[in-house]
């Protein structure tokens, strides 16, 4: 499971002088609040590797091809 780091946390992560004390990190590790997350449908542009800019992430009304629930 990857994990969301919550942004007052950024530069803990981001900054960690060492990344294997895991006591400075531990923190981080913990199940983000579902609540605070939001989802929606993307487009099949996603659907191929060379596409790697913001298109992928823009919503997309384009017809469901796999259904999928939040």
């Amino acid at each position: 499971m990857p994990v969301i780091v919550d942004p007052k946390n950024y530069d803990l992560w981001l900054n960690s002088e060492d990344v294997r004390d895991f006591k400075t990190i531990e923190k981080l590790f913990h199940p983000f609040d579902a609540d605070r997350m939001e989802g929606h449908q993307v487009s099949s542009w996603v659907n191929h590797v060379i596409h790697d800019d913001a298109k992928c992430i823009e919503p997309s009304n384009e017809p469901e091809t796999i259904p999928f629930q939040f």
